[in-house]
């Protein structure tokens, strides 16, 4: 029997979910989403993560294609832990979007903890009784999320979990265990990132088919009773991915794909840093474990912050007008060239970073953070904020502690950058993928050390200026040899005082990429600028 993309499969609650999605993640045109419903999508995705509620709606609204007739999804945010902090984002969504209700939300991520994930089920709970949510959801939902959700008896249980899941992250002990509890499993990146795209077996089963391996995959999905969410601002790419739901997969060569999975490399973008704050990180990770662990105790992570302890000493300090860090630079021989020796690194122009630990770790990082800054560029013309780069920073970092095969990144980065929302910051980002805001903080070997120098001597009134020189005392107290300008490396964020960080300019004003003339940048001090302060 011929399908399309209306055609509908039942939830728990007996709300009907078309068999088909789309995803749209970074997605910030309107006539993408609305050209979609034109061409018979009827479930749309989205999240408030992905900021783009208002163009979501405009594409919905310009369709001209009847609210009743669509099965429109958003994800919240509950990290903050504030109060109401999930039913303000939802009727905020609902503001932005011109809707009146949403079909179904989903919690977005266990990994604001116990208490704030169940408080905002509550909150989500409240929205349903009142008519603004049809369905409730969660995603990235483990076993034990689920369980703990479950046995708290919420008068509206949850009917989706939206998880990554394709034949090379088959994910199948939790797909079978969601189908158990009546739970519809959702694909987010159906497509694994388009990486196994040319795998010989993916492709001998689309000639079979007479399809591409993209509609094998997206195929694989639907036989499974998954729903994928394809993600596509491309029109005729949407329609190619809508042709997958009359591809009729046989069980046999489902369990050929499922056979894929043993190979799988694709990590999930969304992970967990649910983590306890002592150097012996225990990670609630997806049912997964990697290789040497323990009942889930996560051993490679105290490898790799053994290995960030054994570091050169890094630190940073945000001063009143600004943000230092700072760092030793030491040659490993004489006759290596020290201008190959990066330990202070540019993002983007915002944006820099220090490290502690291993090198090489370090430069895989830094390159993929420039990665995501310039696709953050490109998208919205501007560059990310401190934050959002954290993050995504943290997530890389993570995703690397919960995968069998994988070790830890065996170091740490202190992250200082300048956006209008927050001003200047500074963050520590650790192997485990934890992240924390700090007014100072230090890593390496000296660290115990430099942290009680700069708490005695730190005060949230400091200038830059005595910031880099209390940054270069607390780097001396536990140096080795002679301190010089060409044995230190230094970046800093000035705030101009004639800036002002409660008004800044709009961006519109600046160049291609929202940068002001005389805006806050990250900046290395040349060795005459670190001799200069030496002498001081």
């Amino acid at each position: 029997m011929s399908r399309n993309l209306s055609t509908p499969i039942s939830l728990a609650d007996g709300a009907k979910h078309p068999i088909l999605g789309l995803g749209t993640y970074l997605l910030k045109d309107s006539s993408a989403i609305s050209s979609a419903i034109k061409n018979g999508y009827r479930c749309l995705d989205t999240a408030c993560y992905y900021r783009n509620h208002s163009a979501f709606g405009a594409g919905v609204h310009d369709s001209g294609v009847p609210r009743s007739e669509l099965f429109l999804i958003t994800k919240v945010d509950p990290w903050t832990g504030a109060i109401n902090n999930a039913r303000t984002s939802i009727l905020k969504s609902l503001t932005e979007a011109k809707l009146d209700y949403w079909d179904l939300v989903l919690i977005h991520s266990p990994e604001s903890g116990s208490k704030i994930r169940m408080k905002a089920y509550e909150e989500l709970s409240t929205l349903v009784d009142e008519g603004k949510i049809r369905s409730l959801g969660v995603s990235n939902y483990g076993k034990h999320h689920i369980n703990e959700l479950l046995a708290s008896n919420p008068r509206h249980k949850p009917v989706v979990n939206q998880i990554e899941i394709h034949p090379f992250h088959a994910q199948q002990e939790l797909a079978d265990y969601c189908k158990s509890k009546g739970i519809l499993v959702q694909g987010y990146c159906p497509l694994a990132r388009k990486y196994h795209l040319k795998d010989a077996t993916l492709n001998s089963v689309a000639e079979k088919y007479h399809t591409t391996a993209a509609n094998v995959m997206l195929g694989w999905s639907i036989a499974k009773g998954y729903v994928p969410l394809p993600k596509s601002g491309n029109v005729d790419r949407q329609n190619e991915n809508a042709k997958s739901i009359n591809i009729n997969i046989s069980s046999e060569d489902v369990n050929t794909l499922d056979g894929l999975d043993a190979q799988s490399s694709a990590d999930s973008q969304w992970t967990i840093r649910t983590v306890s704050r002592s150097q012996h990180f225990l990670l609630q990770v997806f049912d997964r474990h990697p290789a040497n662990t323990f009942e889930g105790q996560l051993k490679q992570v105290d490898h790799a912050l053994a290995a960030v302890a054994q570091g050169t000493t890094s630190l940073g300090v945000k001063a009143s007008n600004g943000v230092v860090i700072a760092t030793e630079k030491k040659q490993p021989s004489p006759l290596v060239d020290d201008s190959m020796l990066e330990k202070v690194a540019l993002i983007c122009p915002t944006i820099g970073c220090v490290y502690s630990g291993m090198g090489p770790d370090f430069r895989q990082l830094v390159t993929a953070a420039r990665k995501s800054a310039q696709a953050y560029w490109k998208m919205f013309n501007e560059y990310p904020p401190t934050r959002v780069m954290v993050g995504e920073i943290a997530s890389i970092m993570q995703g690397a502690t919960q995968k069998g095969g994988m070790r830890p990144y065996g170091c740490s980065l202190l992250v200082a950058g300048y956006d209008k929302t927050r001003g200047s910051s500074l963050y520590q980002v650790d192997p485990s993928g934890s992240y924390w805001a700090w007014k100072a903080s230090a890593m390496g070997k000296n660290m115990v050390n430099a942290k009680t120098f700069l708490e005695k001597r730190y005060n949230e009134d400091i200038s830059l200026e005595d910031a880099i020189h209390t940054s270069l005392l607390t780097l001396k107290e536990g140096f080795e040899g002679q301190m010089t300008e060409k044995t230190v490396d230094i970046g800093i964020i000035h705030i101009p005082s004639e800036w002002d960080t409660k008004n800044p300019p709009e961006a519109l004003a600046g160049d291609k990429a929202g940068h002001l003339p005389g805006m806050p940048a990250f900046r290395k001090l040349s060795e005459e600028e670190i001799k200069d302060h030496l002498t001081l």
